[in-house]
């Protein structure tokens, strides 16, 4: 249980301002490491998006969001990899 976010950063010392995020928090876990990171790379286009599936790659077997967060937190999927494929 928890809810999703929509963040607007109006103004801050470090970053450029006007950015936007979703966020995801439960309540009893808080944020988790992954929040956002496989719709990041669906817009950056290391992953391809059918409906409510993902691949990694062309032809690659289909893939729950929940799937691909838990490949990145088991580490057998690493960020750093995808994005040396494109």
């Amino acid at each position: 249980m928890g809810v999703e976010l929509h963040a607007h950063c109006l103004k801050t010392r470090w970053a450029p301002p006007f950015q936007e995020a979703d966020i995801e928090l439960y309540w009893e876990k808080g944020v988790p490491k992954y929040s956002g990171v496989v719709k990041k790379l669906v817009e950056m286009g290391v992953i391809l998006q059918s409906k409510g599936w993902y691949k990694l790659e062309e032809g690659g077997k289909a893939l729950r969001e929940q799937d691909i967060v838990d490949m990145l937190e088991r580490g057998e999927l690493k960020i750093k990899d995808l994005l040396q494929k494109t």
